[in-house]
């Protein structure tokens, strides 16, 4: 689209965005029948203890299911956290409102940002901590890369590196300026740009360029309550 850099200069910051720009599964590893690990065979009538069945779980099985249990909690755990990206799903302009509609009663934050912006990896990890920090509160961290092709790969990883949940999105359009402007008029294209939208899905703020979190904080704070 007019006014973005081609790909010799995707690496340039302050700019348009280029051309540019899971199954959760939940393991649970309690056993099913716990009391499968006691004897439940018939009494005996050898009054000798040694040939005697207890009925106690033996030492090895205690530790197992004892293993099994702080697993199953970690296992838990990490599932309430969310689970990490594991692809990238394109969104157009269509795709992008569509998304908004599906997640109205949150307060999302949708960050566009590109492996090869440097502001943005080093906000990424911010945005992740707001996100654990506002949970309970319903909010969400929505990531939509602007990679190209050619930068595409490293994105997925560095989600994940910097502890980044749930789906995740790149930017694949037909027409760049019809895509920024029905995001925000306002917006040039720029990256980092972060929007930040109310349980009802109205905008309520963007912040383009490098952002102080605090500022991001301060306003999270006032809308998820």
């Amino acid at each position: 689209g007019a006014g973005w850099p081609d790909s010799r200069h995707a690496r340039v910051q302050g700019i348009r965005l280029h051309d540019q720009e899971g199954k959760k599964a939940i393991v649970s590893l309690r056993p099913r029948n716990i009391n499968a690990l006691s004897y439940s065979g018939p009494a005996r009538r050898t009054p000798s203890s040694a040939n005697r069945p207890s009925g106690r779980v033996s030492r090895a099985a205690r530790r197992g299911l004892h293993t099994a249990i702080i697993a199953g909690v970690l296992v838990t755990a990490a599932s309430a956290l969310g689970a990490p990206p594991e692809k990238l799903t394109p969104v157009d302009q269509a795709g992008y409102h569509k998304l908004l509609a599906a997640n109205k009663g949150a307060v999302v934050l949708v960050d566009f940002w590109a492996t090869w912006c440097v502001p943005c990896r080093t906000e990424m990890p911010e945005l992740v901590k707001l996100q654990q920090k506002y949970r309970d509160r319903g909010v969400k961290l929505i990531t939509i890369s602007a990679d190209e092709p050619e930068t595409e790969e490293g994105a997925l990883p560095f989600l994940k590196k910097a502890g980044a949940t749930g789906p995740a999105y790149i930017k694949r359009t037909k027409d760049d300026d019809a895509f920024i402007n029905a995001i925000d008029p306002k917006w040039s294209g720029a990256l980092p740009a972060l929007f930040v939208y109310d349980r009802q899905g109205r905008k309520a703020k963007a912040f383009i360029g490098e952002t102080e979190m605090a500022e991001v904080d301060a306003l999270l704070a006032k809308i998820s309550k």
